[in-house]
């Protein structure tokens, strides 16, 4: 397959994450590989996924695609990297923000000794791809959205990639059961 638009590079920036815990328990999650201006003038990719999914974790697990050249992929053609967590992780100060942060230097690094020889496919996004907080502000009450993702474990298991959906979201509504009411 060829990678040569915006949807495509997404499909190869979001990856699907498995944690397990101490107790051999675990989580499955999405994460995204973002570039990040950790030191003025350089950018280093991190993955970003949720706290709850990460927190606990002593091992994650992360799926890569096969690479075909610089802009081709193998769909289908993964291999699994399994890393241990020591120090390799960073949450944010607020226990409120449900974000965490793993250097994707560290992975890459892991799949090298696991894989040699063994060229990945991914991509990574530029902060400058989010949102600003003024479109933020500027969004109506109902628009079209776009998922990528690995909702509760699900992906595309013949070609190993996120589910993409697009679509309206429907509108909140407040149900009120009439069931108790009684004449």
């Amino acid at each position: 397959m060829e990678v040569n638009t915006l949807y495509k590079d997404l499909m190869f920036s979001v990856l699907r994450l498995v944690t397990t815990r101490k107790d051999g328990d675990g989580n499955v999650g999405t994460c995204l590989i973002v570039d990040l201006e950790v030191v003025p003038g350089s950018l280093t990719p991190v993955l970003v996924t949720n706290r709850h999914v990460l927190e606990h974790a002593v091992e994650i697990s992360i799926h890569l695609t096969a690479s075909e050249g610089p802009r081709k992929v193998a769909l289908g053609h993964t291999v699994q990297v399994r890393m241990e967590l020591e120090g390799d992780r960073f949450f944010s100060t607020d226990d409120d923000v449900d974000i965490a942060i793993i250097p994707f230097g560290a992975v890459l690094r892991e799949f090298e000794e696991q894989y040699p020889g063994y060229k990945p496919f991914w991509r990574s996004l530029p902060v400058s791809e989010f949102p600003s907080e003024e479109e933020y502000a500027s969004l109506d009450a109902l628009e079209d959205v776009f998922f990528l993702g690995f909702p509760d474990g699900r992906w595309d298991s013949v070609n190993q990639t996120p589910i993409i959906r697009r679509g309206a979201p429907p509108p909140q509504q407040r149900w009120t059961s009439t069931a108790s009411r009684r004449s």
